[in-house]
């Protein structure tokens, strides 16, 4: 049976299999037999499945991928017009135009923003220091010009054409976009939110924004559309928080981001699972629940847990035995009990977190 949302997708249901891709016949997602498979718009196929009530999460090769997408449409012709054009190349040449829109590889996004239409309006990381992360190592930090951004939006929605209606929001990249000046980030909000009836989301720390942005700056970003602000506090405790080299002050942090939230927009707060290696395990979790006691949550706000992938630097800086795999599991069984906040604690798996 096929269905058209009313985003304008296309879902066709076929006795076990669900598939959904957009009205240019992108595909967006496809289940079957206890199997889900997300296509990026970079053309990234990440399979989902359930072993031992763990959920396990991979990227799939080229070859995997062009099985995946044969089957897909082949069952889907059954049901609706393709035309035949459409295929596994039909898909990367797409890809393609939208890194070239972008002039580089989009590397995250939050797991609830993978509908987003992502618009850059920095390149890089401002801090760009952490252990951990080598997501942006190779980019320098800029800022665009207010030209760029308007030619950016025209050719995305050149891009998207009739399929924009399946994108659900606006997400400002890179890392932490709103961290630039005040009258500069408000002109582009007002810029985008001008162009898309879609709320706006975004990254941003603690350490550095709450030296640039008051609690005026984030009433008038939630009249220009914010809806919530990601942040990467990754754990409450100091020791930890020196390993991963994110210079965070505990009580100043905390006060900031509840001013983010006096100003009606809501927070996402991210926590790294793994963080402090075995040695400080207990302490990441303790001070981390602490920390998050005083946040002052509400409707619409989230909790993510994202499991730690150990680089050199990190591992130099830690200087002490990773956490196996288990014990990691074992450290987010624990961080679950979050949801006694009241809020949604959901993973953020970096091998799917790709737009």
């Amino acid at each position: 049976m096929t269905y058209i949302q009313a985003d304008g997708s296309i879902k066709i249901a076929e006795n076990s299999r669900i598939m959904v891709m957009d009205n240019n016949y992108r595909i967006m997602f496809y289940s079957y037999n206890g199997f889900t498979v997300r296509r990026s718009l970079q053309n990234i196929f990440i399979k989902n499945y359930i072993i031992n009530r763990r959920r396990m999460v991979e990227r799939l090769g080229i070859n995997e991928a062009k099985k995946i997408v044969n089957e897909f449409y082949s069952y889907a012709r059954n049901y609706t017009y393709i035309p035949e054009h459409v295929n596994y190349e039909f898909l990367q040449d797409d890809a393609e135009k939208l890194i070239k829109i972008y002039g580089n590889f989009i590397p995250i996004v939050p797991p609830d923003q993978y509908l987003s239409i992502y618009l850059k309006i920095t390149s890089g990381c401002p801090w760009n220091k952490c252990t951990f992360c080598d997501l942006y190592q190779n980019d320098k930090y800029n800022v665009l010009h207010l030209k760029d951004i308007e030619s950016e939006i025209n050719a995305l929605k050149e891009y998207f054409g009739s399929s924009i209606t399946s994108r659900r929001s606006i997400f400002l990249g890179d890392a932490n976009a709103i961290n630039i000046g005040s009258d500069r980030l408000f002109e582009y909000l007002d810029l985008i939110h001008s162009n898309f009836n879609l709320g706006i989301y975004s990254f941003m720390d603690v350490f550095t924004t709450l030296k640039t942005k008051k609690f005026e700056d984030f009433v008038r970003m939630r009249e220009l559309g914010m809806k919530r602000v990601y942040v990467g506090l990754e754990s409450g405790d100091p020791d930890v928080l020196n390993i991963l080299n994110k210079k965070i002050d505990i009580n100043e942090s905390i006060n900031f981001i509840n001013t983010v939230k006096d100003a009606g927009i809501n927070i996402g707060i991210i926590i790294l699972i793994g963080a402090g290696g075995k040695k400080h395990s207990q302490g990441h979790i303790n001070n981390t629940v602490n920390y998050l006691k005083k946040i002052n949550f509400t409707h619409g706000d989230m909790i993510y847990l994202s499991e730690l992938s150990e680089n050199e630097r990190f591992l130099s800086a830690l200087k002490d035995k990773p956490m196996t795999s288990q014990e990691k599991y074992d450290e987010m069984f624990k961080f679950k009990s979050l949801s006694s906040f009241g809020v949604p604690v959901v993973d953020y798996n970096l091998t799917e977190a790709v737009y």
